[in-house]
């Protein structure tokens, strides 16, 4: 393998990547909750009234932001099911596919009926739910080279084929985290012909770990 510079530790990170994220194939940022806050956030802070909020249908997941731009892209819409059905609680219960739905952010509300209560990041959604059917769970992890420098995206493949060099797809599975972490990046970085020292494949590895669902994951195509 090629010898590279060590830049990864000197890498300044996107303000969204303090969420759920992935750059879509049509390159439109789209952020999901990685908690009941940040969904909260996300929906009250962020979201324009004509944004997309996605979400899968089961208790537990993130809110996904589409931003309104992206309404006419096909290929971004089906890319934030795929990301909102594998980012919920259906990855960790090791489901293959769940349906997800979209509203408009305007749809929903903080405000519950008299004599119930709403938790922290959970909302009242009025008006019809747009349903995507047997959306599957499956991501792909990949690396992407900027200014010399590399870091681990987490989202729909299609979308990580476009950015990334490399990837290496991800479904549910029994696998745990930090093992499965640490032997993707390894892969990742011999496909991509980077020699790193130890520290940075665990910064790397622990970066994915952030990245990944909750749950375990199974490695396809070893």
């Amino acid at each position: 393998m090629r010898e590279t510079k060590s830049l990864i530790k000197k890498r300044r990170k996107a303000w969204y990547e303090k969420y759920r994220w992935f750059i879509s194939s049509d390159g439109i940022v789209v952020i999901g909750g990685r908690d009941a806050k940040t969904n909260e956030y996300i929906v009250k802070r962020l979201a324009k009234d004509d944004d997309i909020i996605f979400h899968a249908d089961i208790y537990g997941g993130p809110f996904v932001l589409l931003p309104s731009k992206a309404k006419s892209k096909s290929s971004t819409i089906a890319e934030s099911a795929i990301f909102a059905a594998s980012y919920s609680n259906a990855w960790k219960a090791g489901f293959r596919s769940i349906d997800v739905y979209w509203v408009y952010a305007s749809q929903l509300s903080k405000k519950a009926k008299p004599g119930e209560y709403l938790r922290p990041g959970s909302f009242v959604i009025r008006g019809k739910r747009n349903y995507l059917k047997g959306v599957k769970l499956e991501l792909s992890v990949g690396l992407e080279e900027k200014n010399a420098n590399i870091r681990i995206m987490v989202g729909p493949s299609t979308a990580i084929m476009k950015h990334c060099k490399v990837k290496i797809d991800i479904v549910p599975g029994k696998m745990r985290k930090t093992t499965a972490a640490k032997e993707i990046v390894n892969k990742l970085l011999s496909r991509l012909g980077r020699r790193v020292c130890k520290e940075e494949i665990n910064i790397l590895a622990n970066d994915l770990i952030n990245l990944l669902p909750p749950g375990g994951v199974e490695i396809r195509g070893k």
